[in-house]
């Protein structure tokens, strides 16, 4: 696996790391969403772990799960983009040198939350 340079390193780059960026694939009319391969399989396994354990403690979490299970998603798909929130949040958190504080991810989720019409 490759070294990343921390200063061109970005959260998509992590994303991409911890496999919980999807690989899009299209051919002609078809377009299709694959599992990332090229990926630290135990970083994969720490940041789903992570996301499931969060949906048990954490309010806004659990209601992205349940929300999303409503939509019909299944848990691998929940637990995946709830990874990838979380990897935001540890990226903002070692960027502003912070510790995770609830009440700040809730108001800036509903800071740029769409406006309901």
């Amino acid at each position: 696996m490759a070294v990343i340079d921390p200063h061109e390193a970005t959260v998509a780059v992590a994303q991409q790391l911890a496999g919980t960026a999807p690989v899009t694939k299209q051919s002609g009319n078809s377009r299709y969403v694959v599992q990332r391969q090229a990926c630290s399989k135990t970083l994969r396994a720490t940041v789903y772990l992570l996301a499931a354990e969060s949906c048990k403690n954490i309010s806004w979490a659990r209601a992205y799960h349940d929300q999303k299970k409503k939509q019909g998603k299944k848990s691998a798909t929940i637990f995946r983009g709830l990874a990838n929130t979380w990897l935001r949040i540890i990226w903002a958190m070692r960027r502003k040198k912070e510790t995770y504080q609830e009440d700040t991810f809730v108001q800036a989720q509903a800071r740029h939350a769409p406006a309901a019409a």
